[in-house]
């Protein structure tokens, strides 16, 4: 039904806007002062490849004013390679009866049958082999561990998955916001990589925060990071107030903000070290908490509070300012511009587009009608959803009234953790962590604890076999033609980078 947003009373506009505009504004500003902090941790400490950046880069005016890929032969065989592939497919729908398509996706479905763990497991999918042309070219600069444990990682993941499903122990079920051993998988390798990336940099970061603080650091530090971390400590506790506010206690507010932030920072990292740019999340803060603490120590007030604050905080990660705001500060310290005022200047930026985008969105929303369906149409109805649910369960139960009421550490006395997710949790936690520490122990090593936020989601399926070529690529080019080959061969996949785009 058509509603005029004039005729929505101005308390209800000042109720939303007063709550949501707030509530995302330190959060995201918080996010953003916390990526000045791990810039140089990330790209000169540990010198992660950055392969969205190094694209962009490589096509930007060098000290001659033009861009140096220009006159590069193989730049322009790999640009006109896949720019003829994809003006020849979009051209076929449009002339079908003279062109014919190149196909880049095929279909081995039919070999199905001979792998029934697989299809078990939910992997269905990949036995559609697709060629992505921009992660094939991004691929090539990622080490060859990376991208090999892309491609194993979903077959490995479908058929533990299989093999558990055929004993009648399913990962994946209940909806998005609801607890599942898949979630709780995630979370776990989640968690392992945000201890090993803090463990990793933690003397930088510990100097970081001595210096915020005025106390005096064992190593000196860049000031936009100390800066950033002064920003981040207030702006983090500003949100927790707003939490607070809204009626979650402080104890689970301060949990709350770190899962919520765990989640940006992951993905923010991730995307620096894989360039994977289509990439969703399955953790969730508020169903980490409900499976740790249970339904009647939180009640249904509480969830609930969580879940809609969870539906906008961290349903599209990939896509938060964050990841963005990551790559333009690496993209800054290869242009040596000055990161501090890069950050000042993008935070501003970021500011006041989110003050004009939120206003906006909502009226328009109002005059035009929200989306009906798809996935953000979903993900808005989760939550009301497992509150149907939750209050049936505690009902049942008669504990619906004790957890409404019940407060603080009262919670306590209440606390019945699925033991199922919990373990689930502690496995995955306790594998991804031995993958880290192995990583950096040998140097042979295979496979990166980063597989964890790939496993069995729609970017693993789609990507797997384009991955393998990439890996495939990198191997015999470095085994035959050495260093010197591989850096030469730069100028052909930024070309097919850039074809595709």
């Amino acid at each position: 039904r058509h509603i005029s947003p004039l005729a929505v009373p101005w308390s209800a506009w000042a109720r939303t806007l007063g709550f949501w505009v707030p509530l995302l504004l330190t959060a995201t500003v918080a996010l953003l002062a916390l990526a000045t902090v791990f810039h140089t941790q990330w790209a000169r400490h540990e010198q992660l490849p950055y392969p969205i950046t190094t694209f962009t880069a490589s096509l930007l005016p060098d000290e001659s004013g033009r861009p140096a890929f220009l006159g590069n032969r193989l730049f322009w065989i790999g640009f006109l390679f896949v720019f003829g592939i994809e003006l020849n497919n979009y051209l076929v729908k449009w002339l079908p009866e003279l062109l014919i398509p190149i196909r880049t996706s095929f279909d081995c479905s039919a070999l199905s049958p001979l792998a029934p763990v697989l299809t078990q497991g939910a992997g269905n999918g990949l036995f559609y082999l697709n060629i992505w042309w921009p992660v094939l070219g991004l691929a090539y600069f990622l080490r060859t561990d990376m991208t090999f444990t892309l491609t194993v990682t979903p077959f490995i993941y479908c058929t533990i998955f299989g093999a558990f499903a055929i004993y009648g122990v399913p990962f994946r079920c209940g909806r998005m916001l609801g607890p599942s051993l898949e979630q709780s998988i995630y979370a776990g390798g989640y968690f392992a990589i945000l201890l090993m990336l803090l463990y990793t940099g933690r003397h930088y970061y510990r100097n970081v925060l001595r210096n915020s603080l005025g106390l005096r650091p064992r190593e000196p530090v860049e000031a936009h990071a100390v800066w950033g971390m002064r920003v981040f400590l207030v702006c983090t506790g500003l949100f927790i107030v707003q939490l607070v506010w809204v009626g979650l206690d402080w104890q689970l507010a301060v949990i709350y903000t770190a899962l919520a932030y765990m989640v940006h920072i992951v993905i923010s990292r991730m995307i620096a070290e894989t360039g994977g740019f289509i990439i969703g999340t399955y953790v969730y803060p508020c169903v980490m908490i409900w499976a740790f603490c249970g339904t009647a120590a939180l009640g249904p007030r509480t969830l609930l509070t969580m879940f809609l604050v969870s539906t906008v905080l961290v349903s599209g990660p990939g896509w938060a300012p964050m990841p963005f705001f990551v790559q333009a500060l690496k993209l800054g310290d290869a242009l040596r511009l000055d990161l501090g005022r890069l950050a000042r200047w993008g935070v501003a930026i970021i500011a006041i587009a989110m003050l004009v985008a939120i206003p906006c969105n909502i009226y328009w929303q109002y005059d035009r009608g929200a989306p009906t369906a798809g996935w953000p149409r979903a993900t808005a109805w989760y939550s009301f959803e497992n509150m149907v649910e939750v209050k049936q369960r505690l009902r049942a139960h008669n504990l619906l009234e004790t957890a409404d009421a019940v407060r603080g550490f009262e919670r306590c006395a209440y606390l019945a953790p699925d033991q199922r997710q919990v373990t689930a949790f502690l496995i995955a936690l306790g594998i991804a962590l031995a993958l880290a520490f192995a990583r950096l122990r040998f140097t042979w090593w295979p496979l990166h604890p980063m597989a964890f936020v790939f496993l069995g989601g729609f970017p693993s399926y789609y990507n797997w076999f384009t991955f393998l070529l990439a890996w495939l690529t990198k191997v015999l080019v470095t085994k035959y033609g050495g260093a010197r080959l591989y850096e030469r061969l730069k100028p052909l996949m930024i070309g097919i980078i850039a074809g595709s785009v």
